[in-house]
């Protein structure tokens, strides 16, 4: 098979992005966790976090998930298990305001 990396073109370059955006970045000193883009513009992978737990969320993780949120407008949290709906509701409510869309739907 060719390599597709010495193909020239739009396909190619996105290729090498992609490529390019799977490296991990390396946590450092005071950071709560690790994050590696999916694709280069868009979409992450969070390493290094669990959600589980009954207490809330530091301020500081919850500062970085929005800033991260903002930045990759999808964050991917692997292996987390399960998580109680209470849970994900609490920790959704640290993030903003939670808002049901069920009765907005025109056959609900």
């Amino acid at each position: 098979l060719p390599n597709p990396l010495t193909r020239s073109g739009t396909t190619a370059r996105l290729l090498r992005g992609v490529l390019r955006s799977q490296r991990r970045f390396v946590m450092g000193p005071g950071e709560p966790y690790t994050c590696t883009p999916i694709l280069p513009h868009f979409a992450a992978e969070v390493h290094g976090f669990s959600l589980a737990g009954k207490d809330p969320l530091p301020a500081d993780v919850v500062a970085r998930i929005k800033d991260d949120m903002k930045k990759y407008r999808v964050l991917v949290f692997k292996d987390q298990g399960r998580l109680s709906g209470e849970r994900q509701v609490q920790i959704s409510q640290q993030l903003g305001t939670i808002e049901s869309t069920f009765y907005k739907h025109p056959k609900s």
